[in-house]
């Protein structure tokens, strides 16, 4: 009986083990520019897209440069790595700081920093471009 015992707690630790060290998904390229209606670049903003994959969310962010270009990065077991992973994201755009680094710029309105009323998704491919121009509205 102490052996069945041992068996099925030394059964249950592997299965725990196992799960907790899923391997890494794989990241995908991904990028793309955030401006006005005018054209003019979302400077300094930030942009964040988010998937769930195996039970987990994954977030990738990136800032917006002076050209209004990004590219995204996931940090992955503590490490931040190019890309994204596949599938469907919710995706926000979130004003830069007030007097923080990197360029000052417009204010992106704050409907677009909640997942819920950014309006924004976008699909990431494993072989697509995968390059998303985002247009930010001023209200």
């Amino acid at each position: 009986m102490c052996r069945g015992a041992v068996v099925v707690g030394a059964f249950v630790v592997c299965a725990w083990l196992t799960g907790c060290n899923k391997p890494e998904p794989p990241l995908y390229p991904a990028g793309g520019t955030v401006k006005f209606p005018d054209g003019k670049p979302a400077a300094g903003a930030t942009v964040e897209f988010s998937a769930a994959h195996d039970g987990r969310t994954y977030n990738a962010r990136a800032e917006v440069d002076a050209a209004g270009r990004f590219q995204l990065k996931t940090t992955l077991n503590g490490e931040e790595k190019d890309g994204a992973i596949v599938g469907a994201h919710k995706v926000v755009v979130v004003s830069p700081p007030y007097g923080g680094p990197g360029p000052a710029g417009d204010p992106v309105p704050v409907r677009y920093a909640d997942y819920g009323t950014s309006g924004l998704t976008f699909e990431v491919a494993p072989g697509g471009a995968n390059d998303y121009p985002i247009a930010v509205g001023r209200k």
